[in-house]
């Protein structure tokens, strides 16, 4: 999302999704999300041009209309190449491969751009179902600290798309 669609997701998602044409949802920004969106929001004022590697990309199941989850970078790719992920879906959704599917195109979108070499995530240690989502998609477990587990991409496709899940794109 651009700096306004941004501002929006923070003030106001039930008037976000009737701006993007969805229906309304549950789907709402708080606690760690919220600290997350608002510094994305920053890196979209500081850094205009690259606005897509802070932007909130959003998780719609195209068969029920609302936004049940985001995706993001935290950034343009650092002088090593890497990129880092993070990604959230509702409690609900949870389970049905939408995540999965989601990150399939972001890693598809991130490993065609310039400069890009390889996309980490990080995990706590007790989420295993994001370790099953990293896993599927072909991540390795390269390190870890006392709380989380660091993940990295190998340079391979991420694999086939499904097609029952869309990325807002501005």
């Amino acid at each position: 999302m651009d700096g306004e669609s941004l501002r929006l997701s923070l003030e106001n998602p039930r008037l976000l999704e009737r701006h993007l044409g969805l229906q309304p949802g549950n789907y709402t920004l708080e606690g760690d999300l919220r600290d997350a969106v608002q510094q994305m929001l920053a890196g979209v004022l500081k850094d205009p041009k690259n606005w897509l590697w802070y932007t909130h990309w959003q998780i719609i199941v195209k068969a029920l209309g609302p936004i049940i989850g985001g995706l993001c970078f935290k950034g343009p790719a650092k002088q090593d190449g890497q990129v880092e992920i993070g990604y959230g879906i509702d409690d609900e959704h949870q389970g049905y491969g939408y995540m999965t599917e989601a990150l399939q195109v972001l890693l598809a979108w991130a490993q065609a751009q310039p400069g890009v070499l390889a996309v980490i995530a990080e995990t706590e240690k007790e989420n295993a179902a994001s370790h099953r989502i990293l896993e599927k998609l072909g991540f390795v477990r390269d390190r870890e600290t006392e709380e989380a587990f660091w993940w990295s991409s190998s340079p391979a496709s991420p694999g086939d798309s499904h097609d029952s899940t869309a990325l807002y794109f501005p």
